[in-house]
Order: structure tokens, then sequence, then C-alpha cells
């Protein structure tokens, strides 16, 4: 992972990457603002975190990293959680597509057991999935220094 600081973002595949076309859905917890999902047809994917823990952050996954996103229940999110060594048996059980409640599970490359993780990229979401929201409003450059890129 790299992580840019910029004071704007100017790189193209950013900005092509975090318009209303690729906008998918959001992810809400209690207590913070939605997490904004994306992807574009070049397999480009990416993230607007504007409550993150550490502050905001912008995720951007090249379509190299062939990134894939699956949709869990709140049981399978609590199995995985509980026992991160069955994470690719758990996630073999969720769902290409998204749905309203679910948790979302990113990963790219391959798994590495021992260290219970894939190797290039793997985030379980925080919040649930909300669909049919439009996009919420945003200014790209308020993520400037905080972009980070697999």
């Amino acid at each position: 992972m790299d992580r840019d600081h910029l004071d704007v973002i100017t790189d193209p595949e950013l900005i092509n990457l975090f318009v209303a076309p690729n906008f998918r859905f959001v992810t809400q917890a209690p207590g913070r603002p939605p997490s904004l999902y994306f992807a574009d047809a070049q397999g480009n994917a990416g993230r607007i975190r504007q409550g993150h823990d550490g502050g905001p952050e912008l995720d951007f996954i090249a379509a190299g990293n062939h990134l894939t996103r699956v949709y869990l229940t709140q049981d399978q999110m609590n199995q995985m959680q509980n026992n991160p060594a069955n994470t690719p048996a758990i996630i073999a059980g969720g769902s290409a597509v998204p749905f309203a409640g679910a948790y979302v599970f990113e990963y790219a490359g391959n798994w590495d057991a021992a260290e219970d993780r894939y190797d290039v990229y793997d985030h379980l979401s925080g919040g649930t999935v909300v669909l049919g929201q439009p996009m919420p409003q945003f200014d790209l450059d308020d993520y400037a220094n905080v972009v980070n890129r697999w």
C-alpha cells in the first residue's frame, strides 16, 4: 500500500473513479457518517471512508489487483471475526450481489494462512449496506492527504 500526501487530487484514475456513474452503495454504522463504495468498468474500485477511526480516508484499489467484494450476513461476519482462519470458507458462502443489511468483505490476492488474511488487501466493513440511497455529496480534495493505494 502506498499513501499519497497531496494538497489536491489531480490523478485521473481517482477523478474518474469517484463519480456518480461509478457509485454503488453506502455502508452505514450507528454514530458515524456513511462510507461510499465505487467500482468502474475497468475493474478499479474504491471507498470513501468519511468516518474512519483514524479520520477520513480514500481507498483506491487498482484493477490489476482483481478486487473481489463479497456480501455477508451478520452471522457470517461474526463467524469470520471469531475464527479468521475460516475466512476463505465463510466468504465462499457469501453473496456476490449486495443486499440491504450486508457487511462488505473486500479482498485481493491470495490467502495467507500464517497471517489469517489476504496478502494484497482485505477489509471488512464496520457498517452495513444501504441500497437505493443517492450518492452523498463530497469534495474529493478533502481526501487528498489520506489516499491509500493498492
